[in-house]
């Protein structure tokens, strides 16, 4: 299978695209008599990673996940935070130009050191067929499958490609690896030699549980500190993972955390990914059983003008707010309560690194300390969680702790993102 470059085919604008992403998503779903989940009470996210597109040539990052791949078989792995006696897969083409095929797809357990359960695997279905074709610009969800599941048990999602496929729908960092298999149908072994493997989930973006009916979905949307850019590699020592073992510990067992967060995302620019307003609606907004989001985002857009783009220029505070205010009433009018998280500190963010030397400036730390300032005593938030107070240096409040540090001057640590979660007013999030 290839991209058809013939004259009559064209890329539409994203306005347009996404016009026509619903309607093949509400077509596709009705096809195969599979309730939409955007207005089911019956089910919640136990995990999510927000789906992007390849980046733009301008973007620092390169691409991990190969362009395509035919006959083979993906591995990847995600950690539940909520329990329940059925589960479903959601599968994303999103960003495809062109539609997929999975041949099969299974579910399995992972015991303490991440293999395969023997006995635990069970093949999905998808309108009752194990066989699904996705159109370009969509997600299937499979069927419900009964399987008791925990809070923090592993999984692991095996898929099966038998023709070619073109991977433009992917998470680029998972901070888990995702393995990929020679030549072969590996998606019922417990094992396979992997050809590659790399940090990044690809096509997957959403396991459901059956939800208790007082459950509630926090939606943590963000950029990389969401995203737990620099946390360890397969520990689950992201921001959110330690908010959600928080929940669990404290009693609250019908809270469900999503991290929506998605490393380079910007409020108002693309090139890692949608901008904010762009996303807001299918990875907050329509998605089950949301009730209250945290808004952790604009440091990308201070830091990559004139770095990144040395034709942009740096965006004032007022432009920052501006999007937190449409973002809070876009919330506000899905009933979803929205609390604002003040910006870290960043000085000398990106040292040494010569195409990023200029992403902080005393300018943009400005506009950062006007923008928290705002988020503090504005009233526009529901609530306010003060992640600068809590990273950042007393004694030098534009730098972080240096226990906190991952190292380049932006991104915290493992212990910097337990203590974001730590603190965390618990009640404050579930008061209504």
């Amino acid at each position: 299978m290839s991209i058809n470059k013939s004259p009559n085919h064209k890329i539409h604008s994203p306005k347009i695209q996404k016009a026509r992403n619903v309607l093949s998503v509400a077509s596709l779903i009705l096809g195969l008599g599979i309730p939409s989940m955007s207005f089911s009470s019956d089910w919640a996210m136990a995990w999510y990673a927000s789906p992007q597109p390849r980046f733009l040539p301008s973007f620092i990052e390169s691409n991990p996940v190969p362009k395509s791949i035919s006959n083979q078989t993906i591995r990847q792995i995600v950690r539940l935070n909520l329990d329940g006696s059925k589960i479903r897969v959601a599968i994303s083409n999103e960003y495809g130009i062109q539609p997929l095929t999975v041949g099969v797809a299974s579910v399995a357990s992972l015991d303490a050191d991440g293999l395969i359960i023997p006995k635990t695997n069970q093949e999905l279905t998808f309108g009752g067929d194990t066989e699904v074709r996705i159109p370009q610009g969509s997600k299937v969800i499979s069927d419900p499958i009964k399987r008791d599941v925990s809070a923090f048990d592993k999984l692991a999602i095996s898929m099966y490609f038998p023709k070619e496929v073109m991977l433009d729908t992917f998470h680029n960092l998972g901070r888990e690896t995702t393995y990929l298999s020679g030549v072969g149908n590996f998606v019922n072994k417990a094992s396979f030699k992997a050809k590659a493997s790399f940090p990044s989930w690809v096509l997957l973006s959403d396991v459901l549980v059956d939800a208790p009916e007082d459950a509630k979905t926090v939606v943590l949307f963000g950029d990389s500190i969401t995203d737990g850019y620099n946390s360890s590699l397969g520990m689950n020592r992201r921001y959110p993972d330690f908010l959600a073992e928080r929940f669990h510990a404290e009693g609250y067992s019908n809270v469900s955390v999503v991290n929506a967060g998605i490393s380079g995302a910007q409020l108002m620019n693309a090139e890692a990914g949608e901008s904010a307003l762009a996303r807001l609606d299918s990875q907050v907004l329509t998605q089950p059983n949301v009730k209250i989001m945290v808004l952790l985002m604009g440091i990308n857009d201070l830091g990559f003008a004139e770095s990144l783009d040395p034709w942009r220029s740096v965006p004032s505070s007022q432009d920052l707010i501006k999007m937190y205010q449409m973002i809070i009433d876009r919330a506000h009018l899905q009933d979803i309560r929205i609390f604002g998280a003040t910006l870290t500190p960043f000085k000398h963010a990106f040292k040494g690194i010569n195409n990023l030397e200029d992403y902080y400036s005393d300018e943009k730390n400005k506009a950062r300390e006007e923008v928290n300032e705002w988020t503090r005593t504005s009233g526009a938030f529901d609530g306010i969680i003060d992640f600068d107070k809590v990273i950042r240096d007393p004694a030098r409040v534009d730098y972080m702790l240096d226990k906190y540090n991952s190292g380049d001057n932006l991104h915290p640590n493992d212990l910097g993102y337990k203590a974001m979660a730590d603190a965390i007013d618990l009640k404050l999030l579930l008061r209504k």
